[in-house]
C-alpha cells in the first residue's frame, strides 16, 4: 500500500508505462517470499475490504522520513515527481483505495515475452540479492578473475606436444572455433557442430572464456552456463573442468558450481570459507554464485519458465551469461519453438549469448538465426567417421514392413 501510493508521484511519459513498472515494483514486493503464479489480485481484494492491518503497520513507521528517502531516490535515479510523496496514514490509504483496482488485466501489461523477460529479470535480482543478503549476513561472494588462457594451460600441462593425428585434429578444430569467435564476437546466438571424440568440451570452454576475456567486464564478467540433458553425464563434464581450473589453483565452488535435483548443495569458496547444504550452501548453489555453472537444460529453461523462487532468483545470472547447450539434441521437437523464442528474446533483452553443442544438430535456431562456430565440420565428420551404413533391401518396402 505504501509503495503504491509513493509510486503514484512518479512522473511518467505514458500510462502503459507507468502501470507496468508500478506493477512490476508491487508484484515483486508482494511474491518475494511466495510463488509468483499465486493470485495477488484476490489478496489485494482482501486488502482493500480490511485495511485495519495495514492501518497499523503505517502508523508505526517513519512516513515523512520514508517520502524524503524517496524523494531523494527519485533524483538518484532520474524520476521526476508529479506531486510530493504522502507523509500521513490517510493520505496513504486515500491514495491506494483509489488505485488499488490495478487497472487492467497483467496480460495487458506485459503482452508480450520481451516484457515478461524483463520483469523476471529485475524480479530474480531482487530475489537472489534479498535471500543472500539476509544468509550471508550482509557479506556476498566476490567474484573471481580466471586467466584467460586457463584451457591452453591445461591441454599443454596434461597432454603435452601433439602426437597423434587425432590430437592434432582437436587442436586445429580448437583454433577454427576461437578464430570464428573473434570474428563473431558480437553474434548472440552460436553453433557449434563437431564430431563425438574431437575435443568438443574443451574447445567449448575455451571458447567461452574467450568470449568472457571479449566482455572486457572486470566488475561482472559474464557467467559460463554449461547445461547438459541429463545429470548422469554432468559428472564426467565437471571433473574436466574441474581439473581445468585445478590446473590453474582454483577449487571452491565460486569457480566451478555443480547443480542438478541431486547436487550435495555444500558450498567453499577460494578463499576457504565454508557454507552447509542446509544453511546458505543451498542457497549460493540453487542461486548460480559461481564463474562457472554446469547445470541441466532443466534447471535453465525452469529459470524464466517456473513460478518457484528458488528457480527465478537465477534470471540475474543469466543475464548476459554465456550460455552453451551440448547435446541439444536431446531438446524433444515440440518444444524447439518454445526455445528459440525464448532464447532469442532473453539475448535481446539482458545481453546473454547462446550457443549450442552438439554432432547431430537439430534444428532449433531457423537458418539465419545462428552462425555456425566450424563451417567446415563435414570434413571432420568424415575423418572420424566410425560407421559404414549398407542397405541390402533391393525392393521397395512399406513403412510398417520396415
Amino acid at each position: 500500500a505504501l509503495f503504491w501510493a509513493l509510486s503514484s508521484t512518479i512522473r511518467f511519459n505514458d500510462s502503459s508505462t507507468a502501470y507496468k513498472i508500478r506493477l512490476g515494483a508491487f508484484l515483486s514486493i508482494l511474491r518475494h517470499h511466495g510463488y509468483l503464479r499465486a493470485p495477488w489480485h484476490e489478496e489485494l481484494q482482501l486488502l482493500r475490504l480490511d485495511v485495519s492491518v495495514i492501518t497499523e503497520q503505517l502508523s508505526s513507521m517513519d512516513l515523512p522520513g520514508i517520502a524524503g528517502w524517496f524523494s531523494e531516490k527519485a533524483i538518484e535515479h532520474g524520476f521526476q515527481l508529479g506531486s510530493p510523496p504522502p507523509e500521513g496514514v490517510d493520505e496513504v490509504l486515500k491514495v491506494f483505495r483509489r488505485g488499488s483496482t490495478m487497472g487492467p488485466p497483467i496480460r495487458d501489461a506485459y503482452p508480450n515475452l520481451a516484457a515478461a523477460v524483463d520483469f523476471l529479470t529485475g524480479f530474480g535480482a531482487l530475489l537472489s540479492e534479498d535471500k543472500l543478503d539476509t544468509a550471508l549476513v550482509g557479506g556476498e561472494i566476490k567474484r573471481i578473475v580466471l586467466p584467460k588462457m586457463v584451457v591452453e594451460r591445461f591441454v599443454q600441462n596434461r597432454f603435452g606436444e601433439e602426437r597423434t593425428d587425432l590430437d592434432r585434429m582437436r587442436s586445429k578444430i580448437s583454433d577454427e572455433v576461437r578464430e570464428q569467435i573473434l570474428a563473431n564476437s558480437n553474434c548472440a546466438h552460436l553453433t557449434l557442430t563437431a564430431p563425438t571424440g574431437s575435443g568438443k568440451t574443451l574447445a567449448a570452454l575455451r571458447m567461452a572464456m574467450c568470449l568472457r576475456e571479449l566482455a572486457n567486464s572486470t566488475e561482472r564478467p559474464p557467467r559460463i552456463i554449461y547445461c547438459l540433458p541429463f545429470t548422469s553425464i554432468i559428472d564426467q563434464t565437471h571433473q574436466i573442468f574441474a581439473d581445468v581450473l585445478k590446473n590453474a589453483g582454483f577449487v571452491g565452488q565460486d569457480a566451478l558450481l555443480k547443480h542438478h535435483h541431486l547436487t550435495e548443495a555444500f558450498y567453499r569458496t577460494s578463499e576457504g570459507d565454508e557454507y552447509d547444504a542446509d544453511g546458505a550452501g543451498q542457497l549460493l548453489t540453487e542461486s548460480w554464485q559461481s564463474e562457472i555453472i554446469i547445470t541441466t537444460f532443466y534447471q535453465l529453461l525452469n529459470t524464466f519458465l517456473s513460478p518457484a523462487n528458488r528457480n527465478l532468483k537465477r534470471t540475474a545470472q543469466v543475464a548476459g551469461a554465456i550460455v552453451l547447450l551440448d547435446e541439444v539434441q536431446a531438446v524433444p521437437l515440440e518444444y524447439w519453438d518454445a526455445i528459440r523464442a525464448l532464447f532469442k528474446t532473453v539475448a535481446e533483452r539482458t545481453g546473454a549469448r547462446f550457443i549450442l553443442l552438439t554432432a547431430t544438430q537439430p534444428l532449433i535456431y531457423e537458418p539465419d538465426d545462428a552462425v555456425e562456430l566450424l563451417p567446415n565440420h563435414k570434413k571432420y565428420f568424415e575423418a572420424l567417421s566410425r560407421t559404414r551404413l549398407l542397405c541390402e533391401q533391393n525392393e521397395p518396402i512399406s513403412e510398417k514392413e520396415l
